[in-house]
């Protein structure tokens, strides 16, 4: 024990010799002469608490950022501080202190080191970073470098995969929002309108900069979810802009079209309305001159005005900057056969080189080959459109036809079948019966062949080869769909010949099936090769004998009539059901109604 210590006794006075305690102006006296002589408060700077104030380095709606000298470190930070000025001020300081807290340290995100969120004013405190921001680039003068940007693109893209993975989408990203270091490194700042996945409300960003989609106001009842593709857009935006020193789409008409706007709805609407008038930057002279062509294009993706034709996350977007670094082919441009020769080529000019005297001899013979599968496609589309013309003509080809063609045939006939041109479906369903019989069967189980009836062009070519023909049908009436069934049977009726075989087939159908518009196919095919069939189930089955239509009903209704209920399935546009009977559904909310089934009666109008 010390007996010269105040705190190692227990009373008596104090020694002479033990440590001073400074009082409150005694240690204020200390601070300031702590602080270099260099370092003075500035006059219009408010007071912050262990910071001087030094410089005004930039001022927008709701804060300022000053240059600042910490006295606890003994150096120089970016203190931003907000004004007071309501509620709004608070919720957003609040906001962006709390999301920067979530984003520990990042190389590319700026860092958090300290705030106060209940001083006057309220404040918080980031790395000072002395490169400026990318705003100085927006200078049609003096854009930036296209490789540095593609590098701070790709740290731009490290960074925000970080906040996404954080669960956050930053929903203001633009260049004065993206700062530099002393090592040339980009640093994302500003988070005030950021939003977190699960949030249901809209953040509006800054005009030009901000993806069409997310320029809404959240109204009551249509809740807006933000979306990584705002900030893939603001990315594109960001990029045009240093490159080329114009901001994208902001024409002095289209900013006095938005400065005229009576409203913020009105102008938000105008502002989706330029962005969509014009679509694509794919074919910007300017940028293209500047950036090249692949560059361009990946800019031109993420300035998509359609969501869905962005990239899909920043990740995918990295892997196109950084193959643009590595000379590897970029995804908008990939799709060109002649486009990734030419990167093969950059990449690997040696190996290519010693190779090149090899291609020269073979050259001749991949030139011969391309120009027969050109013309092996071109013969296989020919024989399809015959098909259309002279069934008899196109069947002799495709027999006559080598391998290729008729894989070629069988690959288009497969694609026709589910094509929204009605002459394509018929060469399909011409075609597909000797190429791709799968593939016919499959629409007409639940395809356009189906919905628009082609399948019947079947009967004009059928005489081509009959018997290939009727072991389709006869398969399919065995083991296919409801659907593929009551086709089956149709073409049964009209082409089967009236043999034994052909009619028991029809007779044990009758007995096993019990889908009504089945039954009611089976029975009339069985009525064409001369056979009368007791119907399973008989009492949902009836044949007009004026009139020749067969009539399937649902069971508990008391009589038939035309028409049936909106949720069938196969209903078709044009039918109309009784209003007792719309009155009966309402009420028993079951299948009491009374409707004739689609396909039987299609069924007894075919035949004749």
């Amino acid at each position: 024990m010390n007996a010269d210590n105040a705190h190692d006794r227990r009373e008596g006075p104090l020694s002479e010799r033990a440590t001073e305690i400074q009082s409150p102006e005694t240690l204020g006296v200390s601070i300031d002469l702590s602080i270099p002589r260099h370092v003075i408060q500035h006059p219009d700077a408010p007071q912050v608490a262990g910071y001087v104030l030094t410089e005004l380095l930039g001022e927008g709606a709701y804060g300022q950022v000053w240059r600042s000298w910490q006295i606890r470190t003994r150096k120089e930070v970016a203190v931003k501080v907000f004004k007071r000025r309501g509620g709004l001020d608070w919720v957003l300081l609040q906001r962006e202190v709390e999301r920067l807290m979530r984003l520990d340290r990042h190389p590319h995100v700026v860092t958090l080191l300290d705030a106060g969120l209940e001083a006057d004013p309220p404040y918080y405190v980031i790395d000072l970073l002395e490169g400026g921001s990318l705003q100085q680039f927006v200078d049609p003068v003096a854009p930036a470098d296209p490789a540095r940007v593609i590098a701070w693109a790709i740290e731009i893209c490290d960074a925000l995969a970080y906040v996404h993975r954080k669960g956050l989408i930053h929903c203001d990203l633009k260049p004065a929002n993206i700062l530099i270091d002393d090592e040339q490194r980009v640093r994302v700042v500003d988070f005030g309108q950021s939003r977190v996945f699960t949030e249901s409300s809209a953040a509006l960003g800054t005009l030009f900069f901000m993806a069409p989609e997310q320029a809404v106001v959240t109204e009551l009842g249509k809740p807006v979810h933000p979306d990584v593709r705002w900030d893939i857009y603001a990315i594109g935006a960001t990029l045009y802009s240093i490159l080329t020193g114009r901001t994208p789409h902001a024409t002095p008409p289209n900013t006095q079209a938005l400065e005229g706007a009576a409203s913020l709805a009105d102008r938000l609407e105008r502002y989706r309305s330029i962005i969509q008038a014009d679509p694509s930057h794919a074919g910007d002279r300017d940028l293209i001159s500047k950036t090249g062509p692949e560059l361009t294009a990946v800019i031109a993706k993420c300035l998509a005005p359609n969501p869905e034709d962005r990239y899909e996350s920043v990740a995918e977007l990295r892997a196109d900057l950084v193959a643009l670094q590595t000379g590897r082919p970029v995804s908008p441009l990939a799709h060109r056969r002649g486009y990734r020769l030419r990167k093969f080529v950059r990449r690997n000019p040696f190996g290519v080189g010693l190779a090149a005297a090899v291609c020269v001899l073979a050259l001749a013979g991949v030139l011969v080959r391309t120009l027969s599968v050109r013309g092996d496609e071109r013969k296989a589309r020919n024989i399809s459109a015959a098909f259309v013309e002279d069934p008899t003509v196109a069947m002799n080809q495709l027999e006559t036809a080598n391998p290729r063609v008729k894989r070629f045939f069988s690959e288009n006939a497969a694609e026709d079948l589910f094509s929204p041109a009605f002459v394509r479906r018929v060469m399909g369903a011409r075609g597909a019966l000797w190429a791709n019989p799968d593939a016919l069967w499959s629409s007409i189980g639940g395809g356009p062949l189906w919905r628009h009836g082609e399948w019947l062009e079947i009967l004009n070519v059928v005489e081509a080869d009959r018997p290939l023909v009727l072991n389709q049908i006869r398969q399919r009436a065995a083991t296919g769909t409801d659907r593929q069934k009551y086709v089956a049977f149709c073409l049964i009726g009209q082409i089967a010949p009236k043999e034994s075989d052909w009619a028991d087939l029809c007779s044990r159908a009758a007995e096993s099936e019990s889908d009504p518009g089945v039954t009611a196919a089976v029975f009339w095919a069985a009525k064409r090769l001369g056979r009368d069939v007791q119907l399973n189930p008989g009492e949902n089955i009836r044949v007009d004998d004026v009139s020749g239509l067969t009539f399937a009903r649902i069971t508990g209704c008391e009589s038939f009539r035309r028409g049936s209920p909106p949720d069938e399935k196969d209903r078709f546009d044009n039918e109309v059901m009784p209003d007792s009977c719309h009155a009966v559904l309402g009420s028993q909310g079951n299948d009491r109604g009374v409707r004739c089934r689609r396909q039987a009666v299609r069924t007894a109008d075919q035949s004749g």
